[in-house]
């Protein structure tokens, strides 16, 4: 038989308890007959970090129908676990042993308790314990949890190459959760097709063209498209708003020839906010809570008098997420302003009507991108410069006072998926999960459907 060293303690304390108790009628030190396990520990490695976090517990596994001692919280990522100085305490001992399956498949081996050499917790381990007294034998097999997979690497996967063989600029992917699908808009000078999934991304219908009013004289503007209160809406570039209950058929929410919508913003709470124009060169933010009727709420943000951070207009990213302290907080940065320039600044608010610009030089001026938050930390997905060169991707940890390229070690676009802008980026918050949808680049427009996962999120499943 094998004899390896390793540490052993009968739990000192409780030894004059368990192990030796007193008589009273007869005056006699009695032995305990009680041999069950109290505690596992390992012993700090400078070799192995983090080894003296593990946490044993004795849990009931139904594969064995008994109880094993494991521990509930994985260890980190490649933890080794083959070099380990333990310490077993039970409540109490005559004789402790630890029976190891052969890596060679070959038989086992048994361990004796001693002093100091380090067990290979990779083999399959059972522990023997005997009670003081000798009358009793327990045994409880070991389970020595490490994480299989690196926590904070991002996966990637492709889930259709293309919806179409003929998308457009024009486009837009938006979860509608009243029919739970997504949905995939892609519109032309002359028609406006839309593809529906009810299985996420991965099988789209065919395309079918929207039944809209008669007041559609203009293409609509497909990239600002928003979900509200179980409705779809979306412009046109005639400043008209129009809603649908199904995707398909369409009405109009609101015509104005005096104060057009000219391009929605976001949701949040029970107002929808866009951007409105009242005259050639005059916008305003504004909001609805019912689609039909909108109210000036605030002039367009600028920052002095510098016209390349006014507040965007066009090609901008927005978004509504949570802060710090859980309270939402809406965010527009990039784009284009109503004087053609790339936008510069990005404009954080906690109510819509007061805006405060971030500190100068977060972001270089962008356009096209899409924005999302996930696992506390805002990301960025593509964006066009004025060379002309597309940014694939950033993320900002401090709710973007600063952005940066994540580390590719964890985070990195799959060589299959090109850096491209006007993607579109749904969060499925239920499932914790990414999903990009098309964009374009100088080479081609896209159709394809991708998501992301971050391995971390599935330990909560």
């Amino acid at each position: 038989m094998k004899r390896n060293k390793i540490y052993w303690i009968g739990l000192s304390l409780l030894t004059v308890f368990f192990v030796s108790c007193l008589d009273k009628e007869t005056g006699e030190i009695k032995l305990s007959s009680d041999p069950t396990f109290v505690s596992l520990t390992f012993a700090e490695n400078d070799s192995i970090p983090g080894l003296e976090d593990a946490a044993f517990t004795l849990e009931y596994e139904g594969h064995y129908n008994d109880s094993i001692i494991v521990n509930l919280d994985s260890l980190p990522h490649l933890t080794r676990i083959d070099s380990v100085y333990a310490t077993f305490t039970f409540k109490s001992t005559s004789g402790s042993y630890l029976v190891q399956d052969k890596a060679d498949g070959s038989g086992q081996d048994t361990i004796y308790f001693a002093s100091s050499d380090t067990i290979d917790f990779t083999l399959p381990t059972v522990v023997y314990n005997r009670s003081s007294d000798g009358t009793a034998l327990r045994s409880y097999r070991i389970k020595v949890n490490v994480h299989q997979v690196e926590p904070e690497l991002y996966v990637w996967k492709e889930l259709n190459p293309q919806v179409t063989t003929y998308p457009e600029i024009n486009q837009k992917a938006i979860y509608f959760e009243p029919q739970d699908l997504f949905l995939f808009y892609v519109g032309s000078d002359t028609e406006t097709k839309v593809y529906e999934s009810a299985d996420k991304g991965v099988t789209w219908t065919a395309g079918t063209r929207l039944n809209l009013p008669a007041e559609n004289t203009a293409s609509l503007k497909l990239r600002y498209m928003a979900a509200y209160k179980n409705q779809l809406y979306v412009t046109d570039n005639a400043g008209k708003l129009y809603r649908s209950g199904d995707g398909k058929m369409w009405e109009t929410a609101y015509a104005n020839a005096d104060t057009l919508i000219y391009n929605l913003l976001f949701p949040q709470g029970d107002a929808l906010w866009g951007i409105m124009r009242t005259g050639n060169d005059a916008f305003c933010l504004g909001m609805t809570a019912d689609g039909s009727h909108w109210e000036y709420k605030a002039d367009l943000p600028q920052y002095w008098n510098d016209a390349d951070r006014m507040f965007p207009i066009d090609d901008y990213a927005s978004l509504v997420f949570k802060s710090r302290v859980g309270n939402p907080k809406m965010m527009v940065l990039g784009g284009l302003n109503k004087r053609g320039l790339r936008n510069r600044t990005t404009w954080v608010s906690e109510n819509g009507v007061a805006w405060e610009p971030l500190r100068d030089g977060a972001l270089p001026a962008l356009q096209g991108m899409a924005l999302t938050q996930y696992d506390d930390k805002l990301l960025l997905f593509g964006g066009m410069g004025s060379s002309g060169y597309v940014t694939p991707l950033l993320e900002s940890k401090n709710e973007g006072l600063s952005w940066s390229v994540p580390d590719s070690t964890y985070n990195v676009l799959p060589e299959k998926y090109p850096a491209r802008t006007y993607q579109s980026v749904i969060l499925d918050e239920s499932d914790k999960r990414l999903y990009l949808v098309g964009g374009k680049n100088m080479e081609r427009i896209y159709s394809d459907v991708w998501t992301v996962k971050l391995n971390r999120m599935y330990f909560g499943d």
